[in-house]
């Protein structure tokens, strides 16, 4: 053993509490690095898995005015897989109990999407509307 060898496990073992520490403190280090690794991973896959299982849209694009038959057309472009026009329109809901008017928006689907179309319903409670159903006035 040469003598810089001795003189370095001589300084280690007067200063093993400062190593342990220095190798303690990386270690927390790496584990916390690796951990939000793995959160970012866990929670990239629950997004892009809730938006397939909802099929929630990619792209949203608003007009004031959109032909239905620009729908068709919309299809037709390259990486478009599915394409919907909705209309969608904001208004004041006046509710009990609540001190300032609240701003619903209400975006029509149509009967045959509720199922296939794009950003699906999710019903909590209560029934979907029938087709052709007014709400009793």
């Amino acid at each position: 053993m040469r003598a810089l060898d001795r003189k370095l496990a001589r300084d280690l073992r007067a200063i093993w509490a400062q190593v342990l520490t220095i190798a303690l403190v990386i270690a927390c280090g790496t584990g916390g690095f690796i951990g939000s690794f793995a959160t970012h991973d866990a929670l990239t896959l629950a997004r892009d898995t809730y938006y397939r299982d909802n099929r929630f849209a990619d792209v949203f694009a608003y007009a004031k005015r959109v032909p239905l038959a620009l729908e068709s057309e919309l299809r037709l472009l390259p990486d478009v897989a599915q394409a919907q026009v909705r209309a969608v329109q904001d208004a004041l809901l006046d509710l009990p109990g609540v001190a300032q008017p609240a701003i619903g928006r209400f975006i029509g689907v149509a009967a045959d999407e509720f199922e296939t179309g794009l950003n699906s319903l999710r019903l909590r409670a209560g029934r979907l509307p029938l087709p052709g159903e007014r709400a009793a006035a």
